[in-house]
């Protein structure tokens, strides 16, 4: 069940699985899942749906990139969103290029903002995660730097 990667379970009644609100603070669970109808509804904060609704809280998206997250894990079992693993490769893989950080100091970015931002770099991109509110990467910008560009292509994409 797709909450089993967001929630560990205190215990459980019949179809009602109980855990921590990941929404609020508590130390008491009050946060259900139905086994049954898979839905969710927290006690406490009176919020609740189905697996897309809580995607979209967790995450802070919109319900069409919760719809498509939610599809995405149906099969393959993943989230589509960028891992903290590949975040910090790509800064990596910056750091190993002068001429990439130079460029970007052109544009009055400095060490600091390449840092707090995560920039990171692949495929002569230099790649610009995004957080969402709750603070998970649900994103990735891919910008090509004019110095890699050829005439006519587009310089920034989506992951």
């Amino acid at each position: 069940m797709l909450y089993d990667n967001f929630l560990a379970y205190s215990h459980a009644t019949g179809d009602q699985l109980y855990a921590l609100c990941p929404f609020h603070a508590e130390k008491t669970p009050s946060f259900t899942v139905n086994r049954e109808t898979r839905e969710w509804y927290c006690h406490g904060c009176g919020c609740g749906g189905s697996e897309k609704e809580f995607l979209q809280k967790y995450y802070d998206v919109s319900l069409d990139v919760a719809v498509y997250a939610l599809k995405f894990w149906e099969k393959k079992g993943t989230m589509p969103f960028p891992t903290q693993v590949q975040i910090d490769h790509w800064h990596e893989q910056l750091l190993k290029q002068p001429k990439e950080i130079e460029a970007l100091h052109s544009f009055g970015i400095t060490d600091e903002i390449i840092e707090s931002l995560h920039l990171g770099y692949d495929d002569l991109r230099i790649i610009i995660p995004v957080k969402s509110k709750t603070g998970y990467w649900v994103n990735v910008r891919k910008y090509l730097p004019p110095h890699h560009r050829v005439p006519g292509e587009k310089s920034a994409k989506c992951m």
